[in-house]
């Protein structure tokens, strides 16, 4: 979600030199982008950083000599280090007075229900750099993952190498997994296997589209596949290939870069299929898709949600420690009305081009 930031600080600083400071887990989202110049392999997490390690961080930064430093972020202590690197210029987002570092603050209330990628491109705003709010997330698979990406396809489906270049296949990603982040499992934003059975019997049966059920090398995400796959009937198998745990990010990114829809929950997945501009249909709950919903400015992608779905912190606590099912108010037929009136539009978006 921080893609738009930093290609709108790249159109408008096209000779300057843009690094970016991530950790490893999230160091994928961005290991090919050509806006940033470099990566700085950075782990420094909010809620855990020593001393030590802020120190660290703060001495490998300082010796880049940057001019001005961007935090994405609502930790005070990331906050810290790019002052105690001796970056001048420090534009971050002020969560609670927790930008007392920062030298362009982006007064950012706990309360305020808005985009994470609206707060990332206000970082940048307060710089006076213009970001406007039409830039879309960004993806760039490499070729090897493309190459990768389509023999997957081919082994999952038994397709030729014509039809895993398009022709006249239909290709949907069902992503099962959601809620497994570091520093936070959040299992409830899964909406139930046997219900996304149920939608993709109803691709199989209208559409007799190619179902791509993927997911991470988990335990839950293989269990949620075992589930989702018994519960189809018995001529919906065919359509289905099993992809789960045997992709890169980068691999996924491509393979969803093929696909007409991609269907899943509130998940890092689900932001790359925006950014590979694949349409999406999300499931959410507990987390806001006022907040962390697809961000599409084509407009394609939908969100079904129950009636009320709250974000604030305390109720993202309180639901990770109960395992509230949020989705139990979220039935088979809204989120197959979702995707016929999506993957119509993208059915005869394709066959008019």
């Amino acid at each position: 979600m921080a893609t738009p930031a930093i290609a709108a600080l790249r159109n408008a600083l096209p000779d300057a030199r843009i690094d970016m400071a991530v950790g490893e887990w999230s160091r994928p989202a961005v290991a090919n982008n050509p806006r940033l110049n470099s990566l700085l392999n950075i782990s420094v997490e909010a809620k855990e950083g020593t001393p030590a390690s802020l120190l660290r961080a703060a001495r490998y930064i300082r010796r880049g000599e940057y001019g001005t430093a961007l935090v994405l972020d609502r930790s005070p202590l990331l906050n810290s280090v790019a002052r105690m690197a001796g970056v001048p210029v420090r534009a971050g987002l002020d969560s609670n007075g927790r930008g007392l570092a920062l030298t362009h603050p982006v007064p950012c209330p706990p309360g305020a229900v808005r985009h994470e990628v609206e707060w990332y491109l206000d970082v940048v705003r307060a710089l006076g750099i213009p970001a406007p709010s039409e830039r879309a997330l960004e993806f760039y698979p490499t070729e090897a993952a493309s190459q990768a990406a389509r023999h997957a396809l081919d082994a999952a489906l038994g397709m030729s190498e014509a039809g895993a270049s398009g022709g006249e296949e239909r290709l949907v990603a069902l992503h099962l997994g959601g809620g497994s982040n570091p520093g936070m499992q959040l299992p409830a934003k899964r909406w139930q296997p046997q219900r996304w059975a149920q939608v993709a019997d109803w691709l199989a049966e209208t559409y007799q589209s190619n179902i791509l059920l993927l997911g991470g090398p988990g335990e839950d995400d293989r269990a949620a596949a075992e589930a989702f796959k018994a519960a189809l009937f018995p001529a919906t198998r065919t359509y289905v290939g099993d992809l789960v745990g045997k992709l890169t990010w980068d691999e996924m990114g491509a393979l969803l870069k093929l696909c007409d829809l991609f269907l899943g929950h509130d998940t890092g997945a689900m932001h790359l299929a925006t950014a590979v501009q694949t349409p999406v249909v999300a499931v959410f709950g507990p987390s806001d898709p006022a907040r962390y919903g697809p961000w599409d400015p084509s407009g394609r992608s939908v969100v079904v949600a129950p009636p009320s779905v709250k974000s604030d912190a305390e109720a993202l606590r309180r639901a990770s420690a109960q395992g509230e099912p949020y989705h139990s108010m979220v039935s088979a037929e809204e989120v197959w009305a979702a995707v016929q009136r999506v993957y119509k539009l993208r059915l005869h978006a394709a066959g008019a081009s």
